[in-house]
């Protein structure tokens, strides 16, 4: 008697065959998300683990965790990674919400005598009110953290867009004087 296999078989409807049919050709899909998408296009044709694991060269063990948990979790959201624990992030929303406001405004509002932010100078500003302003999560951050902080949110304190700016209120007036 042959032997029987114990694994579940991997069964797609059809939209979920065209989903991993359209990833698994894609040219600008990761090449993980392509490779998971024609392992699982092979086991829903009924070829085994190991078949697959030999034809591809790989290691059997991989074509088992990806069945695995295709079956657990389905087959298109197989192919994607899943979330993995990691340290909890230490700042706040409200913390990031306050350096946000913080960097859009003008150091010279805040009391300081240059007229543009910069990282450090930021990073400096931050740490000395950040306990009084209830944001202990930031009292030690760092100029690195502000800069991708910022970049995040797509803020650049240290770049003035002048000609959105209105300097001088007479402008208008003299521009329309001169046509």
């Amino acid at each position: 008697m042959p032997f029987v296999r114990s694994k579940a078989q991997l069964e797609l409807s059809r939209d979920q065959r065209d989903t991993l049919t359209r990833v698994a050709q894609s040219r600008t899909d990761q090449a993980r998300r392509v490779e998971r998408a024609r392992l699982l296009l092979d086991l829903a044709d009924q070829q085994t683990p190991n078949e697959i694991a030999t034809e591809r060269n790989i290691q059997p063990v991989k074509v088992y965790r990806l069945l695995n948990k295709a079956l657990e979790i389905g087959p298109i959201a197989a192919l994607d990674d899943l979330q993995r624990s990691g340290r909890p992030p230490q700042i706040t929303a409200d913390a990031r919400a306050w350096i946000t406001s913080i960097a859009c405004q003008k150091p010279k509002d805040l009391g300081y005598s240059y007229e543009l932010w910069t990282t450090r100078l930021l990073s400096e500003h931050v740490r000395k009110h950040a306990q009084e302003a209830g944001h202990p999560s930031v009292a030690r951050i760092g100029s690195g953290t502000i800069s991708r902080l910022l970049s995040e949110q797509d803020i650049k304190p240290h770049k003035v867009n002048y000609y959105l700016e209105r300097r001088d209120p007479e402008f208008e007036v003299a521009l329309s004087n001169l046509v």
